[in-house]
């Protein structure tokens, strides 16, 4: 597997510890999850980046407790006690049941937003700015530069377009995140989408 190096006395040492696995994730109420439904999972590998928890720090993955970003400064994420249970928490801990590595969610989103709150104004746009700010902080939380993985569900709010015309900013999306120090043109990107109902 992949594992930290670490310099003692001018040798790298193979620690004990695997590599962390790092996933930024955003969207808008289909990323953010829907209340405290499911089976509660908690895994003291696999934690959440919560921006304020002592200063910003990651605290475990139980889905008893919020595991997202409370959001007075990114737009109201979610606030308080309000629990979500989420399909990326779930991809963690089946990423990190699969792997044995640690793996850190760094998620930052909110519910009933279009897209064009993270791309209309490119970078500087509020969404896009909020979660750049959440990866950069959580990434130094942890001493690394790069994550492992992007995550991106919305769409909700923009069901009214054609998929032609939400293609090209959610290829403004991808390109402004590949831009961004933390990713990079090979990160993998899922999209995740609804099903259609029955």
């Amino acid at each position: 597997g992949l594992y930290i190096y670490t310099l003692n006395n001018g040798d790298y040492v193979e620690s004990d510890l695997p590599a962390p696995f790092v996933i930024a994730a955003s969207g808008q109420s289909n990323m953010m999850g829907r209340g405290n439904n499911g089976t509660l999972l908690i895994n003291n590998a696999v934690r959440v980046w919560d921006k304020d928890l002592n200063g910003g720090s990651f605290k475990v993955s139980d889905l008893t407790q919020s595991t997202q970003t409370s959001g007075s400064s990114f737009g109201g994420t979610l606030v308080g006690g309000n629990v979500r249970n989420n399909w990326a928490v779930a991809l963690c801990h089946k990423i990190q049941k699969e792997t044995n590595r640690p793996v850190y969610l760094i998620l930052d989103g909110k519910t009933a937003t279009p897209i064009s709150e993270w791309v209309g104004a490119g970078i500087a746009s509020a969404r896009f700015a909020g979660w750049n700010t959440a990866v950069d902080d959580g990434l130094a939380n942890l001493g690394l530069s790069k994550v492992d993985l992007v995550l991106w569900h919305q769409g909700e709010n923009d069901s009214a377009r054609t998929a032609d015309d939400y293609l090209i900013d959610l290829q403004t999306l991808k390109t402004q995140i590949r831009n961004e120090s933390w990713a990079d043109v090979h990160v993998p990107f899922i999209c995740a989408n609804m099903l259609v109902a029955s």
